[in-house]
């Protein structure tokens, strides 16, 4: 009686159960001589007892597998073989660090999630899986940092993720267009603008984010009367961020202008006017676009005159103070050059005569132009055709009479007329020696004796016929 088992041994696949992501396995064995041997119940060719046979048509997943020798008796030898087929990847999602990242960080948090029974590798560094997830610090080095993560199932399937950080401690760099520095505007809406680089992620002014379009960014801002604060943050996709502070003054008051002279509608005989006056300190001055010197506020400037034709239009000094932020203060006078003294003409008299009195006239061209006329420095006044007229005492012998006239930018026009008063002559002839008008006058006392006779008759008649 032969109640003994076959033996039966099993070369390959050496473990009763394993995994593959082969399509196809090899099953090797060795059994007792004589003994026959099937797989799954179909027959397996043995020579000595050998036996080999190569599967392709096991299926993803378990696959069983029964080795059977039978001895001669009909002893048998059973040996199972669990063969768990995968050929699909492993999951393997990275939760952290997000794509593309740039961080400034030294230290980075490596974490993700892949399936049970996975092997993870980091950079070739095994890491520790608990309940498929994992995760594992790493130090970064300046610049562009690759990581490589791999996770192997248990049949041996890969699943690899690369990816790259860059770790970047450098601030960025902002190139401001306005403003560039603290100063003084006299306009209340400004343009802040600049260029950033291509990795900056953020710009704000003034804590309001602004879009960045082509590496610019721009906004107006209104300003207060005052100092007004301009802050620029500009931050880069790592974190690192740069500021820039900048204090505008808005100042829109004019500076003060206080012009002591001329005085506007001024006449002059001269060259030039002196233009002066005062303005803030630090603010400049022109006269007529000419840029005059300033010494601790005042000013002092000869301005050159053209002459002014008469009805002609006077000189137009333009007096301008402006300060740093351009705000200005304007004064405008006028200044009248003349140089021809007023033209006057004395009609003619008599040079000898023997009356007490004389009238001497004349005539002025232009009276406008006339502010002062005298006869032997007594005032007299040409009407407004320019006509005058002066009805002076004679002296026996020479009378000189000066005669001038003043226009208002004391130019004077001086004529002399000399009168000689002579002593009345008594004539040869005549009634009385009175000459030959004495005949006329005794003539008249006549006329006016007969009058005066004939009015008292008159008179007396009248009276008659009046009753007592």
């Amino acid at each position: 009686i032969d109640l003994s088992k076959p033996w039966l041994i099993i070369t390959s696949p050496k473990e009763q159960f394993i995994y593959t992501n082969q399509t196809t396995f090899t099953i090797i064995g060795q059994a007792e001589i004589g003994a026959a041997v099937f797989l799954n119940g179909e027959d397996l060719y043995t020579q000595g007892g050998s036996f080999y046979t190569q599967i392709s048509d096991q299926q993803e997943g378990l696959n069983t597998y029964e080795v059977m020798a039978v001895d001669h008796v009909g002893n048998r030898n059973i040996s199972m073989i669990s063969i768990f087929q995968d050929i699909t990847p492993p999951i393997l999602l990275v939760e952290h660090p997000p794509e593309d990242l740039v961080t400034n960080d030294r230290i980075l948090q490596i974490s993700g999630l892949t399936e049970m029974g996975v092997l993870v590798r980091i950079n070739n560094l095994i890491v520790q899986v608990e309940n498929g997830l994992f995760t594992m610090p790493m130090t970064l080095q300046e610049g562009v940092n690759k990581i490589t993560i791999q996770a192997v199932d248990l049949a041996k399937n890969h699943k690899v993720v690369r990816f790259e950080v860059i770790y970047d401690v450098t601030p960025p760099d902002v190139e401001m267009v306005y403003p560039v520095r603290d100063e003084a505007v006299n306009h209340s809406t400004v343009l802040v603008s600049g260029n950033v680089e291509a990795d900056v992620a953020e710009v704000r002014v003034n804590q309001v984010p602004l879009p960045i379009r082509f590496g610019s960014f721009s906004k107006s801002y209104k300003l207060s009367e005052g100092e007004n604060l301009i802050l620029v943050e500009v931050t880069d996709r790592a974190g690192n961020s740069i500021s820039r502070r900048y204090t505008l003054l808005l100042d829109t008051s004019s500076p003060v202008l206080v012009l002591d002279g001329p005085i506007d509608g001024i006449y002059s005989t001269e060259e030039t006017v002196r233009v002066s006056g005062r303005v803030d300190v630090g603010a400049k001055v022109t006269v007529n676009d000419e840029e005059v010197e300033v010494s601790g506020g005042f000013f002092s400037y000869d301005a050159p005159l053209a002459e002014t034709p008469p009805g002609g239009d006077p000189n137009l000094l333009v007096i301008v103070a402006y300060d740093e932020v351009g705000n200005t203060a304007v004064e405008k006078v006028r200044v009248y050059r003349d140089t021809h003294a007023p033209d006057f003409a004395v009609y003619e008299t008599s040079p000898s005569i023997t009356s007490d009195f004389i009238n001497i006239t004349g005539l002025v061209v232009d009276v406008d132009d006339v502010l002062a006329m005298t006869i032997n420095e007594i005032p007299i006044q040409p009407n407004s055709k320019g006509y005058f007229a002066a009805y002076v005492p004679l002296q026996m012998g020479e009378n000189v009479f000066v005669i001038q006239a003043t226009d208002v930018a004391g130019n004077t026009h001086e004529e002399q007329v000399t009168i000689e008063r002579t002593k009345l002559e008594v004539s040869d002839t005549g009634i009385m020696g009175l000459g030959n008008s004495s005949w006329m006058m005794l003539v008249l006392f006549l006329v006016i004796g007969l009058a005066a006779g004939l009015m008292l008759l008159y008179i007396l008649e009248s009276r008659k016929g009046v009753p007592q």
